[in-house]
Parts: structure tokens; sequence; C-alpha cells
């Protein structure tokens, strides 16, 4: 693919780290056009050369504009793709930034997602008070990646992934962004560092997204309990803690 004048850019996260508040304010860039979670499963059946093959297309549409597309691990497991490999097609695509979402507390993530698929509600508008949808968490067996694990695993598998990740872009130019520390406090803020970095000039965007959870633990998880006696012994005990999202 020729060289083109904006950036191109691909964002990694395991989701429910607030990649989506971030990547809707950079779709609002008018120097970049942002695919979303161009790989995701859900929306399309992919192997390995028809994801990267939508990769190219997509990013060709763009034409002149910068160009950028977000994707998790698992959409990645699901088309078959390695991480090592799929990086050095995206060298070989002229991907030149990458941007990488981290959510510390991971069990946050986790219960994240389970009430979002209790409630039906994945994302709410800004200026949305958010309802308290309670729920309750099986450490030994929870929903993901289209299967069942242990709490544990769930938690271990994720970092597993960013280490991989870390390993696979060595070098390459890339912002790491960790939700607690730089979209919760001002998502604006976070827009605007993403935006320098993608060598874009400043450009208001909106934050249209509020936050989905924003409780503590124990208004959440009705058995945190069995969650803490689940997690204790680990490195990942300290999860359990009652802070607010």
């Amino acid at each position: 693919m020729s060289a083109r004048p904006g950036p191109m850019a691909c964002m990694f996260h395991v989701g429910r780290s607030g990649s989506t508040v971030l990547a809707d304010q950079l779709g609002q860039h008018p120097g970049l056009t942002w695919a979303g979670e161009l790989l995701d499963p859900k929306r399309i059946r992919l192997g390995p050369r028809t994801a990267l093959a939508l990769v190219e297309a997509t990013a060709r549409a763009a034409g002149e504009r910068g160009f950028g597309f977000e994707t998790k691990f698992y959409h990645l497991r699901r088309a078959g793709l390695g991480l090592g490999d799929f990086v050095a097609r995206l060298d070989a695509l002229g991907f030149d930034r990458f941007l990488v979402v981290r959510r510390r507390n991971l069990l946050r993530k986790v219960v994240s997602s389970q009430v979002a698929r209790a409630s039906r509600s994945w994302h709410l508008p800004a200026g949305t008070a958010a309802a308290l949808h309670t729920i309750r968490i099986d450490p030994d067996r929870v929903p993901v990646e289209g299967g069942h694990r242990p709490l544990v695993e769930i938690i271990e598998l994720y970092l597993a992934d960013f280490r991989a990740l870390d390993a696979a872009l060595g070098g390459r130019p890339r912002l790491d962004l960790v939700f607690e520390d730089d979209i919760r406090p001002d998502p604006a803020a976070a827009c605007r560092r993403a935006l320098a970095f993608l060598g874009l000039p400043p450009h208001p965007t909106a934050v249209r997204l509020a936050p989905t959870t924003p409780w503590p633990l124990g208004r959440v998880v009705e058995n945190l309990d069995q969650v803490r006696a689940h997690l204790a012994g680990t490195p990942h005990a300290w999860m359990a803690g009652e802070d607010e999202d």
C-alpha cells in the first residue's frame, strides 16, 4: 500500500477499558477515518486472509486521510491470526502507529462485561445517569470468548495477551493509555494525547459516552465474598476491593 500523508494506526485492548469513548472521539477528527472494531467476529466471520484483506480494503477506502481501527486479542484468535504475524502484516500495509489501552483492574473489566450482557446495554450516552444492575459471578465458570473459564484464568489470559503484544510491537511507535489514569479522569485529555501521538492537529471533539458501571463492586456483585475467596492468595486479590469505576 502506498504511503499517505495521514497516520495509519491500530489500537489494541480487551474491551470495557474506555476504548469506545476514545475511539468515538478519534472518529470525530476530520483528518482521520476510524473503522472501529473491524475484525469483530460478531459482525463478520473471518479467516486470516480475509481479515487482512478487509483491513487493507478499508484502509484504502479512507483515501489520503489518516486511518485507524481497533482490535481485541480474541478477535485475532477467532480469525486465526497470531499477534506477531498480524503486526508484521500491518507493517507491510504501512501502519506506523500503535495505541495500547489497558485497564489495571481486570476484575472490573469482567464485571462491566457481565453487567452489559445482563442489562443488554453496552454503552451509555453522555449526560445519562447509569442504572444499577446487580449480578452474580460464578468464579469457576465465567463466560468469555464463546466459552467459560475460571475468573483467575481470564485475568491471567488478558495479562498474557498484553505481554505478547509488548513482545510483538518491539520498538514500534506506540502510545500506552491506562483507563484508571488517563481515560476515566478525563476522556477528552486522553483523546488530545492520542491525536498528538498520531501527528494530527488539535480538533474539538465531544465526549458522547458516560461510564456504565460507576458503582463500588460491593453494590454490583452480589457474591463479592465468593469472588474474593477465589482470588485470595493470587497476585490479583487486590482487584476485589470496593473501588469505584
